[in-house]
């Protein structure tokens, strides 16, 4: 089949004053092939959020590649 969402190594660190960095994300890895469906479940603060946030865009990852349909995110994101 064919990987329409594709995650490898996704990494993302918050900087906070009172709590120095926090590490919401660490090596994060999902593939979604054609025809299946996902759903995210966890405790809050499990990087859910912060996934899906990379993935549209919104914020950038501090390492790691995704891929939308064989498009590399966030680069392609406005096709």
């Amino acid at each position: 089949m064919t990987a329409v969402l594709e995650i490898e190594g996704l990494r993302k660190t918050y900087r906070t004053l009172r709590r120095g960095p926090r590490q919401a994300l660490d090596g994060f890895d999902m593939v979604v092939e054609a025809g299946q469906v996902h759903g995210f479940l966890g405790p809050n603060g499990s990087g859910k959020t912060t996934t899906l946030r990379t993935l549209l865009g919104l914020i950038r990852p501090n390492g790691g590649r995704m891929r939308i349909l064989g498009h590399e995110m966030p680069g392609s994101s406005p096709r």
